[in-house]
């Protein structure tokens, strides 16, 4: 939810290599940062796939050959607390009923912002160079994009202003041992048949 990993998942190094590797290694020119003009502070970021099929064999072999058998090697070597292994424990075991279904032949990114930035403004600035290059270029069907969020509809609005509709969320249960607030993964999705990010204002 925008906060350090640490007090859920200790080892910084496998969930960078599960949640970002694929991207910042293969698909790095279509990974942005976002910078506050005044402070010069990095405040957000975003990280894109185009090649969807590329994506699924690739992040598969990282898997298999690289964050399973180093995750696997520092839990039998004691590296873990009682915190992590419980994370893992939902990677495999519930992660994948807890995410909601991915549109078929779409690009995908994943946005992160720090909670003050926050704001259309912000998300505009991240997704729309991606989205009209990838609308112009013609060779995907839609972007997509998965994120957690919680149960009041204002990310839903705001993703609805730009063209996405929210198809699914489904409630995760990773957070309830840090909050009582329900928390969802929640897929939006813009289809360019519909809606052309080059055509009109955003």
């Amino acid at each position: 939810m925008g906060n350090p990993i640490d007090p859920v998942f200790c080892d910084r190094d496998v969930f960078t290599d599960y949640l970002t590797r694929y991207y910042t290694d293969w698909e790095y020119d279509h990974a942005l940062i976002a910078e506050d003009d005044q402070t010069g502070d990095i405040v957000g970021y975003l990280l894109a796939c185009r090649r969807y099929r590329y994506n699924a064999w690739i992040s598969a072999l990282l898997l298999a050959f690289v964050i399973v058998p180093k995750g696997l090697w520092r839990i039998a070597t004691f590296r873990y607390n009682r915190a992590s292994l419980k994370f893992l424990w939902w990677i495999f075991t519930r992660a994948g009923k807890e995410t909601p279904a991915a549109p078929q032949r779409a690009a995908h990114f994943h946005i992160n912002l720090l909670p003050d930035y926050r704001n259309g403004q912000a998300t505009r600035l991240l997704i729309f160079p991606f989205a009209k290059a990838l609308a112009a270029r013609g060779d995907v069907r839609g972007l997509f994009g998965q994120m957690q969020v919680r149960d009041d509809t204002r990310t839903a609005r705001m993703f609805e202003r730009y063209g996405f509709q929210m198809l699914e969320r489904r409630r995760i249960s990773k957070w309830d041992h840090l909050t009582t607030e329900p928390v969802y993964l929640a897929t939006v999705f813009m289809d360019f048949a519909k809606h052309d990010p080059n055509k009109g204002r955003v």
